[in-house]
């Protein structure tokens, strides 16, 4: 319910807006590009982590 309410309001609201904010369609596509290829970015390269390696450990539970 919560979501139809959102959709129907940014619907009828949206176009005033990206009015209010000066905005246009082609920069929201294209900062909502740029959130995409960072998400997929981050997806693809490890981040590396110096921290205690100690703290890491797979404890493994089936000896215990």
């Amino acid at each position: 319910m919560y979501v139809f309410a959102i959709l129907a309001a940014f619907t009828i609201l949206g176009s005033f807006i990206l009015d209010m904010f000066r905005l246009e369609l082609p920069a929201i596509q294209i900062a909502g590009g740029f959130v995409v290829a960072h998400s997929g970015y981050r997806m693809l390269v490890p981040t590396s982590d110096h921290g205690d390696p100690e703290a890491h450990q797979d404890n493994d539970i089936a000896f215990t």
